[in-house]
């Protein structure tokens, strides 16, 4: 299981904030959009989704209240 999966579209953002979080030794995994963090939470799960409002294709509002949230219990 993952500790953090980071979800945004702005490249220097996630690796900036990635970076932050293994420095403090949280397992963390970046996510691009909607469904490239539906489909690590799925295979790998973690405890913490940070998760940007305003993405490409599916909002962060889509991926967590009607995908997280079902199979979940975040």
């Amino acid at each position: 299981m993952l500790d953090i999966i980071i979800v945004e579209d702005n490249h220097e953002i996630g690796e900036l904030l990635s970076d932050f979080l293994r420095k403090e030794n949280y397992i963390v995994s970046v996510a691009k959009d909607g469904e490239a963090a539906l489909e690590l939470f799925e295979r790998y799960g973690a405890k913490l989704v940070i998760l940007d409002l305003m993405l490409p294709g599916m909002d962060g509002f889509a991926v967590c209240s009607k995908r997280i949230s079902k199979i979940s219990e975040i």
